[in-house]
């Protein structure tokens, strides 16, 4: 191993190592964040010894993913939100460059930081969780979250981490016992029951695979270990995590849920061959659901990606993935980590964490392919660098709006969706609150908030034919509030009393049937 790769690997280690104690990479600045700091890697170590790169699937799918979170903004449904997953998935393109500077040894090192980072978190939250003021940052329902703050998602990761330390050949005995029972703490606290059920086949294959004894004895005493002392702190503190795993079944509402999901989102799908872009999803789901609920992913991280950026990136990535699953440069211990996060995210959103993200990228094949020669450096350097500075300015609107600062929010980045709709039910005067309705049906027809704005707004002026166009246009936009059809029905009722008053009976009458005819 050269002495430049020992360097780069030890700069790189130590960031993806930070990346998960920055909220898993969960919000956009993190992520501009982040990206920046693969920048730099990338510019310190292209400049000492050049930058090398391979012609192959996994660089690919990366490089279509990118690009198409690049170009969905320009018909997404929302113009000014798909922005943020340029932001989202900036890390991934440098992270690849960065990994192709590796060999695949010092990849699989990067990936052996996996358990030790896990433990961390774990105590890092158990006692984060004793200060009562703070609790509810590493905390749901009753729940561990880690830093990730949320648990299903933290658990997968500690899982992926379990999996890593059996594989590992130089771990000495007492490191394996208290690190598998850690892990298995944290797993337990977090109370996921998809990462227990899925907890059991996926070591008991990786300890078939090793087939040592002081493996098996070493990874079953740490299993024994952290379960006994998750089942003691539940019933000292009365946490509801281990009540929670034993509460599985098939009728469980959250399996119904996303089963409903799915099954709302596949014909969207399909009729959007090239996605709706970041947050379009969230937007729309109102306009095209058959039941009553919320959520802002689709928890099933396939369906997601075909949702957010269509169905040509998501080919490109699947053939990476499984090419990977088939690669001989892919390492048994690589492709378990895998399969395990794949299965996973099948049915959540843990790539909507980017540090997951990132762990998936250490699973793929880099290695074969044949060398791609670097043209034009510095224009790619510049394009970067350029779209860092756009990820830094969307990700700092973000925050602003995670925090509350909605007004700050719209001065940073004025098409900040999310923030407008807060102010707009803030807006007393009548001209502020008819622009900035307008404003946001430009970039997000699907809002059912602007929509009745715009309807406030055309009552006022007296434009009834409008108010009533608003209106229904509100409904299609959120089919399932009852208070869209009773407002809808007002407004159809005081519009007939006005044209009575006018003498315009034939008007009135039209009123007064579209009223009955709402379902």
């Amino acid at each position: 191993m050269g002495e430049k790769n020992k360097s780069g690997q030890r700069a790189l280690r130590v960031l993806l190592c930070a990346a998960p104690f920055m909220m898993g990479l969960y919000y956009e600045l993190f992520c501009a964040v982040f990206a920046l700091a693969l920048l730099v890697w990338l510019a310190v170590y292209g400049r000492r010894h050049g930058l090398t790169l391979r012609r192959n699937m996994a660089l690919t799918a990366v490089a279509v993913l990118f690009a198409a979170y690049l170009v969905t903004p320009l018909w997404a449904a929302d113009h000014g939100l798909a922005v943020w997953g340029i932001a989202k998935i900036l890390p991934l393109p440098l992270l690849a460059v960065c990994l192709m500077q590796l060999d695949g040894v010092q990849r699989r090192a990067l990936l052996d930081d996996l358990p030790l980072t896990g433990c961390a978190m774990t105590v890092l939250s158990c006692v984060i969780q004793l200060v009562p003021p703070l609790a509810l940052y590493v905390t749901v329902n009753g729940r561990l979250a880690g830093l990730f703050q949320y648990p299903n998602t933290f658990a997968c990761f500690l899982l992926l981490g379990l999996e890593v330390l059996i594989f590992r050949e130089d771990t000495p005995a007492w490191k394996r016992i208290v690190q598998t029972a850690f892990l298995t703490l944290g797993i337990l606290l977090a109370g996921s029951r998809a990462v227990f059920l899925l907890a059991a086949p996926a070591v008991t294959v990786c300890l078939v695979c090793r087939k040592r004894g002081r493996v098996w004895a070493e990874t079953l005493g740490g299993l024994a270990a952290g379960a006994a002392a998750g089942i003691g702190l539940s019933a000292l503190t009365a946490q509801l995590a281990v009540r929670h795993l034993l509460d599985i079944s098939v009728q469980a509402s959250s399996l119904l849920g996303r089963l409903l999901y799915w099954q709302d989102a596949l014909p969207v799908i399909l009729r959007h061959p090239f996605g709706v872009g970041y947050m379009g999803y969230y937007f729309m789901q109102a306009s095209f659901q058959t039941g009553v609920y919320s959520t802002r992913w689709v928890h099933n991280d396939l369906l997601q990606l075909l949702l957010d950026v269509g169905w040509l990136p998501v080919a490109v990535c699947l053939a990476a993935l499984w090419q990977a699953l088939r690669s001989r440069y892919v390492q048994p211990q690589q492709k378990l980590v895998l399969l395990t996060l794949l299965v996973h995210a099948a049915c959540d959103f843990d790539l909507e964490y980017t540090t997951m993200f990132c762990v998936l990228l250490l699973c793929l094949d880099w290695d074969s392919g044949k060398p791609l020669e670097w043209k034009r450096p510095a224009v790619w350097g510049a394009a970067a660098v350029l779209t860092a500075a756009l990820s830094m300015w969307v990700g700092v609107s973000s925050l602003m709006t995670v925090l509350g600062q909605d007004a700050a929010a719209v001065r940073v980045y004025p098409y900040n969706t999310l923030s407008q709709l807060r102010l707009l039910a803030q807006d007393s005067d009548v001209d502020a609150f008819a622009a900035r309705s307008r404003s946001i049906l430009r970039q997000n027809p699907y809002s059912a908030v602007a929509w009745n704005a715009q309807a406030l707004t055309s009552w006022r002026q007296g434009d009834i034919e409008g108010m009533l166009e608003a209106k229904r246009r509100a409904i299609a936009c959120n089919r399932y509030s009852l208070r869209e059809y009773t407002g809808y029905i007002d407004r159809l009722l005081d519009s007939a009393y006005l044209y009575r008053q006018a003498g315009r009976e034939e008007d009135a009458r039209r009123c007064v049937e579209a009223a009955r005819q709402v379902p």
